[in-house]
């Protein structure tokens, strides 16, 4: 009850729409804007200064719900949601029509266009059909539905369903408008079936003799034709057309199976949608690494455009291929999902920020209206169309991003920074980030979860291991034993491996009472892991995976935001300048050589002085340069990226506390828009990368 209470007292709350950067982000009142961002919960509220994007609202008032499915009719005006055993149709304010409760748990639903007629199916086969929430007819299959699809006109509905005990029998079944059954085609180890919007043709994908086929059947159910080795595929709304994915390439056949045209994209592709309009095709991959995972084509096959986009996302397309939302918060550590809007040409129109996870979406013909399911039973419909004070709009030129060193924390007894290793957005190097973990009487594990946990919202940094997944933590005497999941081996390709290996090898190894690291798959002790491979046959060992000393903390540009990566560094060094000053002297000057791509000009070191924990930096004229245009982002973000990397790079390999930098010997004012907030000194960065 008291579960039931705070649901119903958070119901109450009113929604602020907080817009800032140019995006958009529906948050409640009464938690911290600052921190975490959680659902909105209300819906029809104007505001003087703007329209909310908020259009509707429902919940489903009970704890531990899960959204199984949402949909939207062509026009936008009905919702249809189903979770658990409960289905309910809403209108476009989120205010319920009907709902209807069943037995038991929904498997599958579908409704036609206008959202008048309606099938729904339960796990264990019964399939009923409602009309303005009257039922029609029903029928009980005695099998669990796999899949349900109705015609525009309600006429047809197509049921694919399986025996869960017996992988033979499984049938494909097409009913009428008064629930006959027009025919039924048994189909041994079927994976799924799709039907064109009128009834007429429909696709069969099974697995048959180690191999997936893919089937087109006519009317009646008889086989047009067969083809051998696809994964996936869509039909379209006319039946004339079938798009498909093989191991290696994208596939678009004629209704009679001639190929019309093919595409190697280079990497896997999960998901098809077509557009009902049938001029546009998306291609997506749910993991793509660091590589391109979203296509689009169009129907004669020209690829119209490719974009990174994240991990397990949610991707819809409206009818004439305008508007492609793509939603996803599997990236992000915090419970929160953005929202991208792209138009047809790939360019990004629109960011939506939801303070919730988001499970499910479906949009509307126009794709005017967006349907969310969160993870907390809330669904919400939103106006893409209404503009708002904050409306996104494309900056002209990209702001360059960077967090200072000053943001780590210095004065907070709480601070319990810890490194955790994500890839940067073009997945080409893995970023160390620190991250507070609290009060934690077992750090080690507190990283890892962290590390699965994922990059905060704003960091442009790529999670390397999918989010919610479990790792095993377990220290026996001085080795850290890592136990993965299966899943985690089945998704790793090369690169995706590489990262996953390398980000937990970095994060567990830089605590002192790690020396060795064994990594074991399902409790097991396997050679590789991977596909192609990666040696986990033998414990890695920490000395060999940090970095040999010294290490120089290099500025790396990727994407819109700046970070400092590691790198280790040679010294020529003889026996005569083996003292503080002359290894100080040769890190900054071998610094300055290896930034020389960030500098304006070309920066000389002109002496070293050491007095106790500080080191007297003298420099040359050259360097102010880099401070002129303090009030420039893009300017102050770059030398905030040097002044930090140049600082952790001499005080942490001399163990310093501080530095102090002059210009041909003589100390001023040299940083204009710097000089408070360094107060003349640069003290040793206590985090790299470091999280706001």
């Amino acid at each position: 009850m008291e579960v039931l209470h705070s649901k119903f007292l958070k119901l109450c709350l009113v929604v602020m729409l907080l817009v800032f950067s140019g995006c958009e982000t529906i948050m409640p009142s009464g938690r911290d804007v600052k921190g975490t961002p959680v659902e909105p919960i209300t819906a029809g509220e104007k505001d003087s200064q703007q329209e909310r994007i908020l259009e509707g609202r429902f919940s489903m008032l009970l704890p531990q719900i899960i959204i199984d499915e949402v949909k939207i009719t062509d026009d936008g005006h009905r919702v249809m949601i189903s979770s658990n055993n409960r289905l309910a149709l809403l209108d476009l304010d989120g205010r319920l029509i009907w709902e209807k409760a069943f037995d038991k748990p929904l498997a599958k639903t579908a409704f036609t266009p206008d959202g008048k007629t309606v099938a729904a199916g339960t796990k264990d086969g019964r399939v009923s059909v409602f009309q303005d929430s009257e039922i029609l007819w029903e029928n009980h299959l005695e099998l669990s539905l796999i899949n349900m699809e109705i015609s525009d006109d309600g006429s047809k509905i197509m049921a694919a369903a399986a025996d869960v005990l017996d992988t033979d029998n499984k049938k494909v079944l097409f009913f009428n408008e008064e629930g006959n059954i027009i025919w039924e085609k048994k189909m041994p180890r079927l994976l799924t079936a799709k039907m064109s919007s009128d009834g007429k043709s429909s696709i069969v994908l099974s697995a048959e003799e180690e191999t997936v086929k893919l089937a087109f059947l006519k009317e009646k159910g008889e086989v047009l034709w067969k083809k051998t080795g696809f994964l996936t595929a869509e039909i379209t709304q006319d039946g004339n057309h079938v798009a498909a994915v093989s191991e290696d390439k994208i596939y678009f056949f004629d209704r009679k199976g001639n190929k019309v045209w093919d595409y190697d994209p280079g990497v896997d592709i999960s998901h098809l949608i077509m557009s009902q309009n049938e001029n546009y095709l998306l291609a997506y991959n749910h993991f793509g690494g660091g590589d391109d995972n979203l296509f689009y084509f169009s129907a004669e096959g020209e690829l119209l455009w490719q974009k990174r986009i994240r991990d397990d996302s949610q991707v819809a397309l409206s009818e004439e291929g305008q508007r492609i939302v793509v939603a996803s918060w599997r990236h992000y550590s915090e419970d929160f999902t953005l929202v991208n809007v792209f138009d047809s040409d790939g360019r990004l129109r629109r960011e939506i920020e939801v303070g919730s996870r988001i499970e499910k979406i479906a949009l509307d013909s126009s794709g005017t209206y967006l349907v969310v399911g969160c993870d907390d039973g809330d669904v919400f419909i939103l106006n893409l169309d209404r503009k708002t004070l904050g409306e996104f709009a494309p900056r002209s030129e990209e702001v360059i991003y960077y967090t200072p060193s000053v943001y780590c924390g210095y004065n907070d007894e709480d601070n319990n920074s810890v490194n955790l290793y994500f890839h940067d957005e073009n997945a080409m190097v893995l970023v160390p980030v620190s991250r507070n973990v609290g009060n934690t009487n077992d750090i080690i594990r507190a990283a890892i979860e962290e590390l699965v946990k994922g990059p905060k919202k704003d960091s442009y940094l790529v999670r390397t291991i999918p989010k919610s997944l479990k790792i095993g933590i377990n220290l026996e005497d001085d080795v850290l034993y890592l136990d993965l999941p299966e899943e985690l081996e089945q998704i790793a390709g090369s690169s995706q491996g590489e990262g996953i290996i390398d980000s937990l090898l970095l994060t567990a190894t830089q605590f002192s009472g790690v020396e060795k690291v064994k990594f074991l798959i399902d409790g097991e002790k396997r050679e590789k892991f991977g596909d192609p491979g990666i040696h986990i046959g033998e414990p890695f060992e920490s000395s060999k995976v940090k970095k040999a000393s010294p290490v120089l903390y290099l500025p790396y540009r990727s994407g819109f935001r700046y970070y400092l990566i590691p790198r280790e560094a040679t010294l020529n060094i003889n026996d005569e300048e083996k003292d503080e000053e002359s290894k100080a002297y040769h890190l900054a000057s071998k610094y300055f050589r290896k930034v020389t791509s960030f500098l304006p000009s070309a920066v000389t070191v002109k002496g070293v002085e050491i007095q106790e924990k500080v080191i007297l930096l003298d420099l040359s004229s050259t360097f102010l340069e880099l401070f002129k245009g303090p009030k420039d982002p893009q300017l102050r973000a770059r030398a905030w990226v040097i002044l930090d990397g140049l600082t952790a790079s001499l005080t942490k390999n001399l163990d310093k506390e501080r530095i102090k930098i002059t210009v041909d010997g003589i100390e001023k004012p040299f940083l204009p828009g710097f000089t408070e907030e360094i107060q003349g000194y640069l003290y040793k960065p206590l985090c790299i990368n470091p999280e706001q």
